[in-house]
């Protein structure tokens, strides 16, 4: 997630990709 953030992806596009990762990382 961080390299998006340096690539300068808006914290709006961010926020649904990290809470899909943080809901795969809590299925495992």
């Amino acid at each position: 997630i961080m390299e998006l953030v340096d690539a300068g992806v808006p914290q709006h596009v961010l926020a649904p990709i990290r809470t899909t990762i943080l809901q795969v990382e809590g299925v495992r």
